[in-house]
């Protein structure tokens, strides 16, 4: 056989088609994934915010300050005061009274402490305002064994 009419090697292995690679699907997918993801993120942010998560952030804090005295109407000794999800916290005075500043919005949880006991009271924090809680009658309704 001459050399002219041999086989090629286009003879035994056909052009590939024209298709889009996969790789371009690919890329299509990881778009709408995080596309998908960034909306969920905003979202996430967006429902935080309005629970008031981020109050901080937005600036919003005030001053919440109250008295507390034991069953027998003395000031509680020893004793503290902690605002439920934060990391506020404030030793109660020797006449029993307590500030705490920097209260973020919304509605809060107050806990007084007593060793193995507390008290939780809710209260409304309000940007820039003092809330006085008054007068918190701290009595003692079960305490653990050692």
């Amino acid at each position: 056989m001459p050399l002219e009419q041999s086989p090629t090697l286009k003879d035994f292995y056909p052009a590939p088609e024209t298709t889009q690679p996969p790789a371009r699907r690919g890329n299509k997918v990881f778009r709408y994934l995080t596309a998908c993801l960034a909306f969920l993120i905003l979202v996430l942010l967006l429902s935080n915010l309005g629970q008031g998560g981020l109050s901080s952030a937005r600036g919003g804090s005030g001053v919440v300050r109250g008295l507390v005295l034991s069953e027998n109407g003395l000031p509680l000794q020893d004793g503290y005061v902690k605002i439920l999800g934060t990391d506020l916290t404030a030793t109660l005075a020797p006449d029993g009274t307590f500030e705490i500043k920097n209260v973020p919005d919304g509605v809060r949880s107050l806990v007084v402490l007593d060793r193995y006991t507390g008290l939780e009271i809710s209260f409304s924090a309000i940007s820039g305002d003092v809330l006085d809680l008054g007068l918190i009658r701290f009595r003692i309704t079960a305490v653990p064994e050692p």
